[in-house]
C-alpha cells in the first residue's frame, strides 16, 4: 500500500491522478492523507508513506519527493514549462522535471529517503500529451493533423524502447527497499496482450470487387454480392489456433476520402461479428476520420454501432491514429467511451506516452480525471511497413516487435499490437504474413491466458479506481 501527503492542493486533481497511476504501475492501492500525523497508524500490508512537495518532511518509513516548477500557476501550460533537450538522467533513466540542481539526486538516512527529482510531474507530461497541448502549432503536426513523434521528448531522448512510468513505480519501489519494505511491488505475475484490429473495409478487395462495386452497385443499381475479406477469416483462424483473444472495431460511417464506408449492419457481417463474439472476442467502435473532432458525427456513429452490434460497453480506436487535445477526449467521456487505444504514433512504435499499462485520461484545461480509460497502442502494422514511415525489413519488424513485447514483460505490463485485416493478402504484405505476423501469434499464443478483452486487461490492472 501507499499513503501519499502532499502540500499543493491548488493542484491536487493533477498530483492524486499521478500517484493514483504510478500505484496502478506497481499494484499498489493509493491513500491520500490530509493530516500528516495519519503516518503513525501501522498497517498490516507493507505500506510506503510518502510527502511531495516543496518542503520535505521527514518521518518514520517515508520517502519526500521534492516538488519542482511544472505546478506553478504562473508557469502550468506555457511554453516555458517544456522541457529542453537533453534531460537530466538518473542511473539512465529520463527525469523530465527536477526540484533542485544544486540539491543530491537522492539523500538516504535511517528509514528516510529525500528524492530531489520530480518523478510526479514527469508522469503527468507524459499521461496527459502536455507537449501536444502547449505546443499546439501547425508546424508540430503531418498532413492529418496528427502530432509527429520527432517532437515528442521520449523520441529527442531516445528512450521510446522502454515505460518510463513503469520505471519510475520500479524505481519506487526499489527506493522502498532502502527504508525496510521489500514487498512493495504487488503487480500481476504475467503481463498481457491486446490484439486489435481495425476493420477499415470488411470485405474481399479484388479488382473484380472493385468493378462490381462500380457497375453494379453506382452505375446499375443492383446489389452487390459481399464475402468477408480473406484477410480476417485467415486472422481468425490463426488466432483461433493459437487461442488468441483479440478486439474488432468496426465502422460506422465516415466523410472524408480516407474512410471506405460500408453497411455495418448486412447479414454478412453481422455473422462475422457473431462468430468473432462466440470465441469471446471482444466488438468495437472504429470512429471514422473526422468522428474525433466533430461532435454531430461521433455521436452519430457510436450510437449505431452500439445499437447495430448489440454492444453493452463501447470501446474503439480513431481511424488514421487522429484526435485533437483536448476536444476529442471530451467527446469520448461525452458519448460514454468505455476505453479508447488511439493513443499510439503512427510514424513510429514504442512507448511514446512513456506507459505500458492501462490510464485514466485528464483533461488539461478543466483540470479533471475524465472517466474514459486509455490503453495506449504500441505497434501498428502500417508504422513498420510504411515508406513514409519505419519502412522496415520484415525480419527487422518481427525483431522490433519481440523487443517491445519483452519491455512490456519486465513489467507484467500490457503489449498492444494494431494489425488490420487488410495487411494480410496482397502482393504488399506477402512476405509480413510469413515472417512477421504469423510468427507473432504463434508467439503470443506461447503465453497461457495472456491475451484479453481490453475491458478484461482494465479491471487486470485498475487498483485506483
Amino acid at each position: 500500500m501507499i499513503r501519499v501527503y502532499y502540500e499543493n492542493k491548488t493542484f491536487a486533481s493533477q498530483i492524486e491522478y499521478v500517484f493514483k497511476t504510478l500505484g496502478n504501475c506497481c499494484g499498489n492501492p493509493v491513500e491520500f492523507i490530509t493530516d500528516i500525523n495519519e503516518f503513525a497508524l501501522k498497517r498490516n500490508e507493507p505500506t510506503l508513506n510518502i510527502t511531495y512537495g516543496k518542503n520535505a518532511i521527514y518521518g518514520e518509513s517515508m520517502l519526500h519527493i521534492s516538488e519542482a516548477k511544472l505546478f506553478e500557476k504562473n508557469i502550468y501550460l506555457t511554453h516555458t514549462s517544456v522541457p529542453q533537450c537533453p534531460v537530466y538522467r538518473y542511473q539512465g533513466l529520463p527525469i523530465l522535471f527536477v526540484a533542485d540542481p544544486l540539491h543530491a539526486d537522492l539523500e538516504v538516512m535511517d528509514q528516510q529517503l529525500r528524492l530531489n527529482l520530480d518523478i510526479v510531474q514527469s508522469t503527468f507530461y507524459l499521461l496527459t500529451n502536455y507537449e501536444e497541448v502547449v505546443q499546439a502549432e501547425t508546424r508540430f503536426y503531418d498532413k492529418h493533423k496528427r502530432f509527429e513523434s520527432k517532437n515528442r521528448i521520449l523520441y529527442k531522448e531516445n528512450y521510446y524502447d522502454r515505460p518510463l512510468i513503469n520505471e519510475y513505480a520500479k524505481l519506487i519501489c526499489d527506493l522502498a527497499r532502502k527504508i525496510g519494505i521489500a514487498e512493495l511491488w504487488q503487480g500481476p505475475e504475467k503481463m498481457s496482450f491486446h490484439i486489435t484490429h481495425d476493420v477499415d473495409y470488411p470485405y474481399e478487395i479484388t479488382m473484380g470487387d472493385r468493378v462490381q462495386r462500380q457497375l453494379c452497385g453506382k452505375i446499375l443499381g443492383w446489389p452487390v454480392k459481399r464475402k468477408i475479406s480473406c484477410g480476417s477469416r485467415i486472422i481468425d483462424t490463426i488466432e483461433k489456433d493459437n487461442g488468441i483473444v483479440s478486439s474488432w472495431y468496426f465502422k460506422g460511417g465516415g466523410t472524408s476520402k480516407y474512410d471506405d464506408t460500408y453497411k455495418l449492419g448486412s447479414k454478412i457481417n453481422i455473422q462475422f461479428v457473431e462468430s468473432l463474439k462466440n470465441r469471446e472476442c471482444e466488438i468495437g467502435y472504429h470512429y471514422s476520420y473526422n468522428a474525433s473532432t466533430n461532435e454531430n458525427i461521433i455521436q452519430r456513429e457510436y450510437e449505431y454501432v452500439k445499437k447495430t452490434l448489440a454492444l453493452d460497453h463501447v470501446c474503439g480506436r480513431n481511424h488514421f491514429l487522429r484526435y485533437t487535445m483536448p476536444l476529442s477526449w471530451q467527446l469520448y467521456e461525452q458519448i460514454g467511451l468505455y476505453y479508447d487505444t488511439t493513443q499510439g504514433c503512427a510514424d513510429c512504435e514504442g512507448f511514446l506516452k512513456g506507459i505500458c499499462i492501462p490510464y485514466k485520461l485528464f483533461d488539461l484545461h478543466e483540470s479533471r480525471e475524465l472517466n474514459v480509460w486509455e490503453i495506449p497502442l504500441i505497434v501498428m502494422d502500417g508504422t513498420l511497413r510504411g515508406e513514409n514511415y519505419r519502412n522496415y525489413e520484415p525480419q527487422k519488424a518481427f525483431a522490433r516487435i519481440l523487443e517491445l513485447i519483452g519491455a512490456a514483460r519486465e513489467f507484467s505490463g500490457v503489449f498492444s499490437l494494431l494489425w488490420h485485416n487488410t495487411s494480410i493478402t496482397g502482393e504488399y504484405w506477402a512476405d509480413w504474413f510469413d515472417v512477421v505476423y504469423e510468427p507473432i501469434m504463434k508467439y503470443i499464443g506461447s503465453f497461457e491466458q495472456c491475451s484479453m478483452k481490453g475491458l478484461d486487461i482494465i479491471k487486470k490492472y485498475d487498483m485506483n479506481n
